[in-house]
């Protein structure tokens, strides 16, 4: 992740940075660290008990923010989600990118998960969580461009690892 914190985290100093599914909030103090002024998010109510007190600590706001049901009404100069879109079902996930569009001013990052065997799930699946979602596609009509695109690699072992990227996109 050294992309984000010694390219994009500096050019972000003072501007306004949405943070979909914060989870705890362990990217707060890498926003905050470069001056970044952050709105972190996030659905799950275990989270968002550690995300509130994170938060406060470090002078950043919190909101409890169901993506794909919903959108907040002002933009941000960089909407940032990472891992949160393989969460959203193929019947939601259009809406999900929809609301996030409507709040990007600019750039948005974002890094996903597909599987390895390049296979996307459709609105069929019965799959309740973990989708592939065919990213360059959606985005592109969305209306986003890719600025960057690379793999990112977690260093998990697992029976599928799937394939990790990351995404620097922008409006156009």
């Amino acid at each position: 992740m050294s992309f984000v914190r010694e390219y994009l985290a500096p050019r972000f100093a003072g501007r306004a940075i949405l943070d979909i599914g914060a989870g705890t909030g362990r990217w707060i103090h890498l926003w905050r660290n470069h001056g970044g002024c952050i709105t972190s998010t996030d659905i799950s109510p275990p989270h968002l008990g550690i995300l509130r007190r994170r938060s406060k600590e470090l002078g950043a706001d919190v909101l409890r923010l169901d993506i794909a049901e919903h959108r907040l009404q002002r933009q941000f100069d960089l909407v940032y989600a990472s891992m949160v879109l393989l969460h959203i079902p193929p019947t939601q996930i259009r809406a999900a990118l929809d609301n996030i569009d409507a709040m990007a001013e600019d750039e948005l990052l974002f890094t996903t998960w597909n599987r390895s065997d390049g296979t996307f799930d459709d609105e069929s699946t019965s799959k309740i969580q973990s989708f592939s979602h065919d990213y360059v596609t959606l985005f592109r009509q969305v209306g986003w461009k890719v600025i960057f695109n690379c793999g990112v690699d977690y260093g998990r072992a697992s029976s599928d690892p799937g394939v990790s990227r990351l995404w620097h996109l922008k409006r156009r």
